[in-house]
């Protein structure tokens, strides 16, 4: 899949090591106040005393407070596809799904107050970073639709239609991060990641074929 080029975020400062540190001071202090007190609440004048930078200081790093939201939903979101990317290719792709689905589900247990911020927030950001945002969540489809299919061709799994299979194994490990209050107390992270194991794998599996 070819994603488009990235919208970039306006920054005064030509230094690129000195910006990505300046940024995530700042998107670290902002993200505790979205998450606290929503994002149309909060101002640029308390991102900037969040963080401890005077007003002219903030805005050599981004343009308008917009920029501060996209930068903190783009760096969770691009952990969640750099998890995947990492997940080695085994031999077997039922083998590799496994492991691609169980790092997904701990990575947005990892980022799941970023992720419900994501939700919550999305219609917040600017048309071409909300549309960057998509392009990110296909590209983490992506990778899981590829083993789906490589898994098909392999005679391991059934002739699925992998986009679909793949989109369904996202919104699960997102609705652990944005549902996790209706399971609090009868499921750990462990608990629900095997349930989902079974429920994705039962139907997916070829006939003849060991689900584990």
């Amino acid at each position: 899949m070819v994603l488009a080029p990235r919208p970039r975020v306006h920054s005064r400062v030509a230094n690129a090591e000195l910006v990505a540190e300046r940024r995530s001071a700042l998107t670290s202090a902002a993200r505790e106040l979205f998450l606290r007190q929503g994002f149309h609440k909060t101002s640029i004048r308390e991102i900037a005393a969040a963080v401890g930078w005077q007003m002219g200081t903030l805005y050599l790093y981004i343009s308008c407070k917009e920029d501060v939201l996209h930068l903190i939903i783009r760096e969770s979101m691009d952990g969640l596809t750099r998890s995947l990317e990492a997940v080695p290719q085994q031999a077997s792709a039922l083998l590799t799904l496994r492991e691609a689905v169980a790092t997904l589900f701990r990575s947005v247990h990892d980022e799941r107050a970023a992720v419900k911020l994501c939700y919550r927030e999305s219609d917040s950001l600017l048309p071409e970073h909300l549309e960057d945002l998509k392009q990110t969540e296909l590209g983490e489809r992506g990778i899981l639709a590829n083993v789906i299919r490589r898994g098909i061709d392999q005679g391991e799994f059934r002739a699925v239609d992998a986009d679909l299979f793949a989109h369904n194994i996202v919104m699960m490990a997102h609705s652990w991060a944005l549902k996790r209050w209706a399971l609090r107390g009868k499921f750990s992270l462990d608990d629900y990641l095997a349930g989902q194991l079974e429920f994705i794998f039962r139907p997916l599996v070829a006939s003849g074929q060991a689900a584990s």
